[in-house]
């Protein structure tokens, strides 16, 4: 694992301290607890990934169900800060509809995981690009009730405006990233039906091959996602220890 991983993971411990120690103290405002929520399902998940990888050495259900559970929050804490219905409606019915698709997938994704490992990789990835896209969407639709709340004279919560800022620009570009991985990963497939060669092998080539052709991009990823917890940590110190007026401008 390169050194970006353990600064992020590092990163996300704090988080999840400080926020822990916010909503215990009462200084997290509520339309935050759902951000500290989801920060420690994202500590939680990385937890039980390692434990399996070590004790099952197959961790990818906790990813493909973890998945949704992050999904759930992140996108609950976007729907705690939006004020139109249409907005509203939309967050509420994704989640519900992500969560169930989901979990009812659960058993024959980890079936899948252990027969076919490779294949359940290229599943996840499509699981993680459908929430990327939805968080990607709805942090959109976020940022057009800022500029609506503006032009109304309204005030600003410039620290959900942060972490809702480091959402929108690590999801999109996950988004892009397993894109291109599942493109790659088909392509290959296509474009070498060796038909005596073993269809797990093939996979397994066909995503080394993708893995390859996206190494210079995983760094950005990382940095990426870097960024995404460092401005939730910011929101956090800043909810612990800072004073509660700092966090909104009037217009």
């Amino acid at each position: 694992m390169s050194n970006l991983y353990y600064i992020t993971i590092l990163i996300v411990l704090l988080d999840s301290l400080i926020g822990l120690y916010a909503i215990i103290v009462n200084k997290l405002e509520r339309n935050i607890v759902p951000l500290a929520l989801a920060v420690l399902c994202s500590l939680l998940d990385e937890v039980l990934a390692h434990f399996f990888k070590v004790k099952f050495r197959n961790n990818l259900p906790v990813y493909f169900l973890g998945g949704a559970c992050e999904y759930a929050l992140f996108a609950w804490f976007i729907y705690r800060n939006v004020n139109s219905r249409p907005v509203k409606k939309f967050i509420a019915g994704s989640i519900v509809l992500l969560v169930a698709v989901t979990f009812m997938l659960g058993y024959p994704f980890i079936k899948e995981s252990t027969a076919d490992p490779y294949g359940a990789i290229v599943h996840n990835g499509y699981s993680t690009i459908i929430r990327g896209l939805l968080i990607t969407i709805i942090s959109i639709f976020y940022f057009k009730g800022i500029f609506d709340s503006i032009s109304r004279y309204e005030y600003l919560n410039v620290y959900v405006l942060l972490a809702v800022s480091g959402m929108l620009f690590y999801y999109a570009f996950s988004t892009v990233y397993f894109s291109a991985q599942t493109y790659m990963v088909g392509l290959s497939l296509k474009e070498n039906p060796n038909f005596l060669t073993d269809m797990l092998q093939r996979k397994a080539e066909a995503y080394s091959y993708a893995a390859a052709q996206l190494h210079g991009m995983s760094p950005f990823l990382w940095l990426t996602n870097l960024l995404h917890y460092l401005c939730i940590l910011v929101v956090f110190v800043k909810s612990a220890f800072g004073k509660k007026t700092v966090g909104e401008l009037q217009f």
